[in-house]
Formats: structure tokens, C-alpha cells, sequence
């Protein structure tokens, strides 16, 4: 479709597509993508690679920092990775303004943002980035290192510590500890062989709680939406809607929905799932 409007992922671990036709309706590949169904040159990439290696040569990582980028697209844009996320929330929303949270890993620098975001008299997306946390703080980061801590594997069973955290107890002198983790450490480093006296259900409870109060601050009463990789943690957000939170969270909040936000802050306006 020569009148689309493209988005797409690709790097660490994702590499998804997203295609928005004139009248806002999108298909979506999120497990990798064949470059010869696009046929238009309107493309957005979901993030700012040169951004994203200052970070990456701050941290250390100086092999990746000077790995060459070599992309399936080319594209005419590149967005903010947070910005990416906050669009692929918003403009699949049922609302008209909302408050968003994304909270992630790493984008290129920031781990946890809010916007304040609503629809101008033409019905164009409009998004203003109200607060923001940015490496080494990072609580997708902290969940991750916890994951491993108690013999999970990171970025990839973070969902398995919730089964852990059901069977724990609540401990007044670990939260200490974890929240101290959560907001002073460096949490890329990993966190192996702290707590050695606490039971691994017992640091999966806590870390959850810990992640659920910390993260609770930034959520408004009225219209949220939520995204980013930690909006995977169902059983905070199940939490939130239960103390009456209004929140909207895509079906891919994560790094390959981010394809989705590209596209979406490509078009401007509402989208919608073909």
C-alpha cells in the first residue's frame, strides 16, 4: 500500500513490522517480517540508534555501542523508544486523553516515563513527556535481576516470579532492602548472591511489592494507559483495576509493539487492529 504508514523493531531481541492503512486499520507481524511487503518509503524506526549508543557506551557495552546497524528498512523517521510505547498504548485506547506510564528495561536512555497525551480539534495525537526516570534506574532492570537471583532466567521468565511471589510473605526489613535496590543500584549488573538468608519466595514476594508501590505513584485517577515491557506484570495491573485505576494496556506493550507506536505516530490519529 503506497498510502500507509510504517513502523518496525528490530535489534536486541525483537524484530516486528507494523503497516497503518489510510483509514487507520493496521496489520501487525510481531515475530519478524519479510522487507518486500512494504512498498511505501513513509518509515519510522522505534528509536533513536545513535541515542541509544551513548548509553550503551556509557554502560560499558563498547562492542555493542560499535556494532554496525544494519536494518531490513530505511527509514525517513526515527522516534523516541518511550514515545513508541506511549503511541502504541494511546492511539488503540478508547480514550480521548489519558495519562500514560511506560516503565521498561532500557529505551535509549529512559526506563520509566509519563505523558500527558490527548486528541487536538483535528483529531491528531498530541503527547507531552511529564516525568521521567533514565539509566542506570530502571525498574524493568530491577525485576530482571531479581528473576535471576532466584534461578529464573532474565528476560525471558520474569512472569515465573509471580508464582514464587504468590507463596511469600511480606518482610518489612527486605522491602527495605529491595526498594534501596530499586532505586540506588545498578541494577544491569544483576544482583546475584544478595539476600543469602531470605527464602527465593520470599525475595519474589517483596520484589513484587516493592515493584507495585514504586510504580503505583505515577498512575492517575482517571483515564491511564500502560506500556512498555513491564506491563506484562498482569497481576499488578489486575491490583490496579481492582482499587478502581481506569487502565488501558495493548495486547503488545512490549519492544515488538513498539512497531505498532512508530506507525501510529506516523499516522496521527486513532488506529485500530484489521
Amino acid at each position: 500500500m503506497k498510502n500507509s504508514y510504517v513502523g518496525f523493531t528490530q535489534g536486541f531481541h525483537t524484530e516486528s513490522l507494523a503497516i497503518i492503512d489510510e483509514n487507520g486499520l493496521f496489520d501487525f507481524y510481531p515475530k519478524g517480517f519479510d522487507p518486500f511487503i512494504v512498498t511505501t518509503d513513509n518509515i519510522a524506526f522505534f528509536e533513536k540508534p545513535f541515542l541509544k549508543r551513548t548509553r550503551q557506551f556509557y554502560a560499558g557495552q563498547y562492542k555493542t555501542a560499535f556494532k554496525p546497524l544494519k536494518l531490513k528498512l530505511k527509514p525517513k523517521y526515527y522516534f523516541y523508544h518511550h514515545l513508541c510505547h506511549a503511541a502504541n498504548a494511546f492511539q488503540q485506547s478508547p480514550y480521548d486523553s489519558a495519562n500514560i506510564v511506560v516503565a521498561d528495561s532500557i529505551g535509549e536512555w529512559d526506563t520509566l516515563t509519563t505523558w500527558k497525551a490527548s486528541y487536538d480539534a483535528y483529531g491528531s495525537a498530541m503527547y507531552e513527556k511529564t516525568n521521567n526516570r533514565s539509566y542506570p534506574f530502571s525498574i524493568g532492570l530491577f525485576y530482571s535481576s531479581i528473576t535471576q537471583l532466584i534461578g529464573l532466567k532474565p528476560n525471558s521468565e520474569e512472569n515465573k516470579l509471580i508464582e514464587f511471589a504468590e507463596k511469600g510473605i511480606f518482610n518489612a526489613d527486605l522491602q527495605k532492602m529491595l526498594l534501596n535496590q530499586l532505586v540506588y543500584r545498578n541494577n544491569h549488573r544483576g544482583c546475584l548472591g544478595m539476600y543469602p538468608y531470605y527464602s527465593k519466595k520470599d525475595i519474589a514476594y517483596n520484589a513484587q511489592f516493592t515493584l507495585e508501590t514504586y510504580l503505583e505513584l505515577f498512575f492517575k485517577k482517571g483515564n491511564n494507559c500502560f506500556s512498555g515491557g513491564v506491563a506484562f506484570n498482569k497481576t499488578f495491573v489486575d491490583k490496579m483495576i481492582k482499587k478502581t485505576y481506569i487502565i488501558y494496556v495493548p495486547e503488545n506493550p512490549g519492544d515488538a509493539g513498539s512497531a505498532i507506536g512508530a506507525a501510529a505516530l506516523l499516522y496521527g490519529k486513532k488506529i485500530k487492529s484489521r
